[in-house]
Parts: C-alpha cells; sequence; structure tokens
C-alpha cells in the first residue's frame, strides 16, 4: 500500500466529507468540503484536486462551488461519469432548505473544466421534504447506463424541525439521459427497520444481476439493502452481516479484475465506538460474507470513499482523519483474493471498463 498526504486543515478549518471519482482514462478527481469552521453548516467551499499519476503528483487545487454570504454551505459533493465520458458533479447549497439549491455541473475534459451550474432542485420533491443530502462519496453508472447516486432526506410528514438531519429516509437519485433529468427512487426507512437510515453507498453486483446499498444509520447499525434496478423494489433491508460502524459514512464499489472472480470492495471504520481502524474489505459473494479485508489506518479514519482504476487496476482510498484535520489517499495495487493476487484488469463485460464504482 502506498500512502499520500492530500491536504490539510488550516486556520481552524476542517478538510471534510472526501470523495474520490476515477475516470474512465484513469484520472483520479479528490473533492471535500473546505469549511471555515467544524459545524455542518459551517461556511465552506468545494474544492478539487486532479492526479493522472495514482495520487504520486497532484495538480492545483479549484474551487468548484463556493459558499456565499447569502448560502454559505454547499455541502455534500459527488461525482459520477457517464457513457460520454462527461462527468457530472452534484452538490447542495444549504442541504437544500433556506432558499438552498441542487445543483450539477459538467466537465469534458476530466474536471480541468467545468460548465455553470445548473438548478436540479426540482426533481428532489422540494415540497415533501426539509434537508436533503447527497452521498456523499461517488455515484455510479450502471452496465444500462443509468446514472446512480444515493441520497437521503427528512420527509416533510415526519415533523422535524427543518434543519434537523433526522429522522431520516435514504434512496438513489437516478438519470436515464446521461444526467439532464433526475428522478427520484423509491426511499426505505423505518418501514424496514432502518433507524434514521441517512448517508449511503451503492455499487452494481459484480458477477450477478442488481444492486447493493450499504447504509449508516443512527442506532450504530451497518445495514444493507438489495435492489434490482438500483433505485427500488428494495429487498434484504437490515443489518449488513460481518460489518461494525461507528455511525459513520462508509463506501462501496465493484470491482473485475484479471482473475476468475469479481469483488465487491467495501471501506469504513472497524470500530462500534471510535472512527479509527480505517478498513478495505472484499467480498465474493454480494456482500454476503467478507472474506478478505486489509488495514488502510489503525489508529485513524473517519469518513472514506474508494474506487477502482479503470486502467492500471489499482484500488483507491480517500479518507479523512481527526474529523477533518487531514485527507489522506492510500492506494492498493490488489488484493490476495480466489485466484491468486487481483491486480490487473482484463476482458471485461460490455461497457464496465468504463463503470464508476
Amino acid at each position: 500500500m502506498d500512502l499520500f498526504e492530500i491536504r490539510r486543515a488550516e486556520d481552524g478549518g476542517r478538510q471534510r466529507i472526501p470523495g474520490l471519482l476515477v475516470s474512465g482514462r484513469g484520472t483520479l478527481l479528490m473533492y471535500n468540503e473546505a469549511r471555515r469552521g467544524s459545524s455542518d453548516w459551517a461556511p465552506m467551499d468545494i474544492v478539487l484536486v486532479r492526479s493522472c499519476d495514482g495520487g504520486a503528483t497532484l495538480g492545483p487545487v479549484q474551487v468548484i462551488a463556493r459558499g456565499s454570504e447569502e448560502l454559505p454551505t454547499v455541502n455534500n459533493p459527488v461525482m459520477v461519469e457517464d457513457r460520454l465520458g462527461r462527468i457530472h458533479f452534484l452538490y447542495c447549497e444549504n442541504y437544500g432548505v433556506e432558499g438552498g439549491r441542487i445543483m450539477r455541473r459538467t466537465s469534458l475534459d476530466d474536471g480541468l473544466t467545468w460548465s455553470g451550474p445548473d438548478d436540479i432542485t426540482r426533481f428532489t420533491r422540494p415540497g415533501e421534504r426539509n434537508v436533503f443530502a447527497l452521498g456523499p462519496g461517488h455515484g455510479i453508472r450502471s452496465r444500462q447506463g443509468l446514472l446512480l447516486i444515493p441520497f437521503w432526506e427528512v420527509p416533510k410528514s415526519f415533523g422535524a424541525p427543518l434543519r434537523a438531519h433526522g429522522p431520516s429516509v435514504t434512496g438513489v437519485l437516478f438519470s436515464r439521459d446521461e444526467g439532464e433529468t433526475w428522478e427520484r427512487g423509491e426511499t426505505i426507512g423505518a418501514e424496514r427497520g432502518l433507524v434514521s437510515p441517512n448517508e449511503a453507498s451503492l455499487a452494481e453486483l459484480p458477477g450477478e444481476e442488481g444492486f447493493y446499498m450499504t447504509v449508516r444509520c443512527a442506532d450504530g447499525r451497518r445495514a444493507a439493502a438489495y435492489s434490482p434496478d438500483g433505485h427500488g423494489d428494495w429487498y434484504g433491508c437490515g443489518p449488513a452481516p460481518g460489518l461494525v460502524d461507528p455511525v459513520c459514512f462508509g463506501s462501496v464499489a465493484a470491482w473485475y479484475p484479471k482473475g476468475p472472480e469479481p469483488a465487491l470492495l467495501f471501506v469504513n471504520c472497524e470500530s462500534a465506538t471510535d472512527r479509527v481502524n480505517l478498513t478495505l474489505k472484499a467480498s465474493f459473494d454480494g456482500g454476503r460474507t467478507w472474506t478478505y479485508k486489509e488495514t488502510v489506518d489503525s489508529l485513524r479514519g473517519g469518513y472514506a470513499d474508494t474506487g477502482v482504476d479503470p486502467v492500471s487496476g489499482s484500488i483507491y482510498v480517500f479518507y479523512e482523519t481527526g474529523r477533518g484535520e487531514r485527507l489522506y489517499l492510500a492506494v492498493f495495487g490488489g488484493i490476495p483474493g480466489a485466484g491468486g493476487v487481483l491486480a490487473a484488469y482484463g476482458a471485461d463485460p460490455p461497457d464496465q471498463r468504463r463503470d464508476q464504482n
């Protein structure tokens, strides 16, 4: 494993909520909230750094969303790449309340330049909810070409204060037309036995049909849910076997290596109490069991996102420590699996080499 420090907090601020996208060309895009305080509602910008060599060298820091005096909080950044190679960057202003919107920008050059912001709030049913947040982390493109981004929200029907982050439900925002329009999928919550589910990460199941979603829940149980299409008809909702969680965001990604068995990857803090012991796991049976694990950082941890390089086959983990004191990138060349060291891509199924997981 190689470890690179990407950013560190300065002047009392926080570098929080890391997200990671690996483009079809192998460019690494690492983005996060640059907070000027510790609160989720602190004034902040969203910043991006790019790397074309697996994190060894970094491009300049870009501010890709800027908080304003009227709307100081720009939060929960998520990126996803469509079939045309266009990168979509979605984020929220003030969690979609108090005049805040849900916004989208796009890039045609692997994140070097970006379009102006496009307001997509109308697709999130603002009349039915209070706060709304994307991901965080990354979105995915399905083998059928759908763009899928998990979200969580607090329905107005729950009667919570406008800025409250719970009780909440989680679901998936999806697009059938390369991000031009979006639909809000079926949400899951207490009716499925999940206690205020919120931050989620989604992957298309490698080697079988369907999708796997990992979910943070307020009661400290890491939950899992399955869907045939990635946005509805959820089944198998409940505690995730073999996974412990300190009530923190964790991330999943599908991996299609050269070896005989594709894998589902998962990263989080493997602790029931503290944001420490950041661990990468692999499942070869769709998240039912986790037969491989590798410690990323035994003493530190926090929010973490994972992704796979479609060019080199490397596995990346982008994570925060000390609740935003520093951001690190861990790079793995492969993992020991049933077929030996799974370290390089081979002949992938059609339209999977460029699937951002």
